[in-house]
Parts: structure tokens; C-alpha cells; sequence
């Protein structure tokens, strides 16, 4: 997300930098209640052919904005039928990408036995 146009502007706010991550890290207002809003706006404006490309770890944390907010919203997408498909690449450290397979997908969208 932070590498798309908007993001990076989101990123690069200086002001943005003061804010606390959550509520574990001191008082509100919260940097990630901003990026929930923005990372589920882009979500919501997915259709068709989706590419997810994310580090293994994030896919897998369920404190992330991926697990949350994204992946939530792209599911229900799918299951209404605005998405047809979502593709998963993984990209390591070394900046190696892997398309994950079908029934990896499921699992980590929640799917049980197919869509």
C-alpha cells in the first residue's frame, strides 16, 4: 500500500510520524486507524483479476492491515463476485517473488473446501 502513489504521500507525511501506531503505544489519535481507512478504500475499489504481493510474515500476522482490513474486504468481493480471482506473490528479504498456490490461498483467505 505504501508503495502506490497515494501511500507514499501518506509515508512521507512529516506530520503523520508523531502520531502513535495504536493505542499500546500511547494516546489517539492513531497513524493506523488512517491507514485502515486507505487500505480499505483500495480494497473496496479492487475488481476482477486481483495480485496481492506480500513479505510471508505479514500474510501470516493476523496484527496486520493485510489480515484486518484488505483481506476481509477482497473475500467478500470474491464471494459476491467484484473479484474473480486473487493471486498471492510472496517477496522474501533478497526480493525473490513466489506465486503461492491454490489451496495456500484458501487457507489464508479462510476459504474452507473452495469458492
Amino acid at each position: 500500500m505504501e508503495t502506490t502513489s497515494g501511500g507514499s504521500v501518506i509515508d512521507n507525511w512529516p506530520d503523520l510520524k508523531d502520531y502513535n501506531w495504536t493505542g499500546a503505544n500511547g494516546d489517539p489519535p492513531y497513524a493506523r486507524d488512517l491507514w485502515a481507512g486507505v487500505s480499505e478504500k483500495y480494497a473496496e475499489a479492487a475488481s476482477g483479476n486481483i495480485n496481492v504481493l506480500q513479505t510471508p510474515e505479514k500474510l501470516s500476522s493476523t496484527n496486520t492491515l493485510w489480515y484486518n482490513v484488505e483481506k476481509i474486504v477482497l473475500r467478500d468481493k470474491m464471494v459476491i463476485g467484484e473479484v474473480t480471482s486473487i493471486k498471492i506473490h510472496e517477496i522474501d528479504m533478497r526480493g525473490e517473488v513466489r506465486v503461492l498456490g491454490k489451496e495456500k490461498i484458501q487457507e489464508l483467505l479462510g476459504f474452507k473446501g473452495g469458492v
